[in-house]
């Protein structure tokens, strides 16, 4: 159990670095919480040296955060999160080239600069967004992070693959909504967060995804009371139901992976044209992602 109380009191450390009494109780809080879910914890604490598993822990210790905070959805307990933690990167693991990359390496998805100058699709790790998914598509313009989406896998005990949104956000800051008025016209009248979900969708395809899961308004992990109640914006209930979600239940929507073009004949006239370049250039995407996804090979750039 030495290893146990080791790993367990770094997590905390990197977790809370600070050394005020509030950083003293939630580390205190997570060294108890990892002996309460010790069977969970475990897994962590003694990943095969070279495994994904390890390699995380070893440069996140703060992964085991979640015991007390929260991952993803506010309505799942420690364990659920932990369980949630481990299959993404036991899922990594077996996809195989190229999930395997370095949490501060990037996978460049595509080059868009034909559509919107340094427009590029790039897939990452950031901190920031770990209670939010393990993996994060964003919109980047040169090197400025303008949109991002964030999601995990899991495989269920029936075998069935899920990929889970735990996030969808943009930047707060001056042009912010002038330059996603541009990306949103440069992309035939698709919206930033409707692209990004749409490339998902594309993405999940290629790698076995059954089923895509969405956490609804009020389960937001910013809405778990490690936080306190807040008032998010914006609304994720309005966007999964915009894009065709299915609610089943208090905590998720659901989602077809493989979602069929709207019917030409149901669009007004006067879009017809635009909605045919989009449907055009969604297509092409589709089969770029699919030829290129299991070669893209990381690469490292800074971000602003």
């Amino acid at each position: 159990m030495a290893g146990f109380f080791t790993q367990t009191a770094r997590a905390a450390q990197a977790s809370f670095p600070g050394w005020g009494p509030s950083d003293a109780k939630f580390k205190l809080q997570l060294m108890r919480a990892a002996y309460a879910h010790r069977d969970a914890v475990m897994p962590f604490v003694t990943a095969e040296p070279g495994s994904i598993l390890a390699d995380v822990m070893d440069a996140r210790p703060q992964t085991l955060g979640a015991l007390v905070w929260p991952y993803q959805c506010a309505g799942w307990d420690a364990a659920e999160r932990l369980a949630r933690i481990k299959g993404h990167y036991d899922v990594t693991g077996a996809l195989g080239a190229p999930w395997r990359f370095g949490l501060h390496e990037k996978l460049i998805l595509t080059d868009l600069s034909e559509r919107f100058a340094g427009l590029r699709l790039v897939i990452d790790q950031p901190k920031w967004l770990m209670r939010e998914g393990g993996l994060a598509i964003n919109l980047f313009v040169e090197d400025f992070r303008s949109f991002s989406l964030a999601f995990s896998l899991y495989r269920q005990p029936d075998g069935g693959l899920q990929a889970v949104v735990g996030g969808l956000q943009g930047r707060k800051r001056d042009g912010a909504l002038d330059l996603y008025r541009d990306l949103t016209k440069a992309l035939f009248g698709l919206r930033p967060r409707d692209f990004l979900f749409d490339v998902l969708r594309m993405i999940c395809k290629e790698i076995g995804v059954d089923e895509i899961y969405a956490v609804t308004q009020a389960h937001r992990h910013h809405q778990h009371p490690f936080f306190g109640t807040k008032d998010l914006t914006p609304d994720y209930d309005a966007i999964w139901d915009d894009r065709g979600g299915e609610r089943v239940d208090e905590m998720m929507y659901r989602f077809a992976v493989v979602q069929p073009h709207r019917d030409i004949e149901t669009i007004k006239p006067n879009k017809r044209s635009l909605y045919r370049k989009r449907f055009a250039f969604l297509d092409e995407l589709d089969a770029q992602i699919a030829a290129d996804l299991s070669g893209l090979t990381p690469t490292t750039f800074v971000d602003l």
